[in-house]
């Protein structure tokens, strides 16, 4: 949210962009990876049962042996690729979204 109040304060009148987006997404991916783990760790012994995290926990682990270094740096990663898939969704659901606006209003 702040990151496109942000960007309307200093682009008044101009519609969002991708970078927009991508920032969001990105902000949000880093507060979800290390909150998330955060959780999961006390709460699930950082077993979130998801074959792909262990998988990345596992690589992580394999090249630097700290366990919660590898859960709570996997946990970011995968949030990064997630948000990102999921920002740039939401921007092609933006831009469908104006453009239909626009023609409803003419």
């Amino acid at each position: 949210m702040l990151v496109f109040q942000k960007f309307k304060k200093n682009n008044a009148g101009v519609s969002y962009s991708i970078e927009c987006f991508l920032w969001a997404g990105l902000w949000s991916a880093i507060s979800n990876g290390i909150l998330g783990n955060m959780i999961a760790s006390a709460v699930y012994a950082s077993n979130t049962g998801r074959s792909s995290a262990t998988i990345v926990v596992q690589g992580i682990f394999c090249a630097i042996p700290n366990l919660e270094f590898a859960n709570n740096f996997g946990g970011i990663i995968e949030n990064i690729a997630d948000k990102t898939l999921s920002s740039t969704v939401s921007f092609i659901f933006y831009k469908i979204v104006s453009r239909i606006k626009f023609f409803i209003e003419k």
